[in-house]
């Protein structure tokens, strides 16, 4: 096995602790996380593998609602939007203090956009 397989493989160990799932459709779903991130993106963004696990755990969890606090140029949330769409459900809220998404770059559209405070959002009701 090379190096690249043994990283995703020690990703599927860590995510095995927290939730039961097959090796092969954690590969199959890590795999088909087609985003990058750093270095290859802007700073602020993720590391490729961080992303692609992100990808995964949405892929596997399937949950109905996902709030992502914190999205700079929207890396992350391109793994976040393609996942939902591969899931074929889910609500997304993107959250910042400022406005920096590259819009032309983001995966979908399919989301609603919150620029706030997060310490404000997340004083009033929300239901995830």
């Amino acid at each position: 096995m090379d190096k690249r397989e043994d990283f995703k493989k020690s990703y599927y160990e860590g995510f095995t602790k927290l939730i039961n799932f097959n090796l092969e459709d954690f590969m199959t779903y890590y795999d088909e996380a087609k985003y990058g991130g750093y270095p290859e993106e802007e700073g602020g963004s993720v590391w490729e593998s961080e992303g692609k696990s992100i990808y995964v755990l949405i892929r596997i969890l399937k949950p109905k609602k996902i709030l992502e606090i914190g999205n700079w140029k929207g890396v992350s949330s391109n793994h976040i939007l393609q996942a939902i769409d591969n899931n074929g459900f889910g609500d997304v809220v993107l959250l910042d203090i400022e406005e920096h998404l590259n819009y032309e770059r983001l995966h979908s559209k399919n989301f609603e956009r919150v620029i706030d405070n997060s310490l404000n959002y997340l004083s009033n009701p929300f239901n995830f």
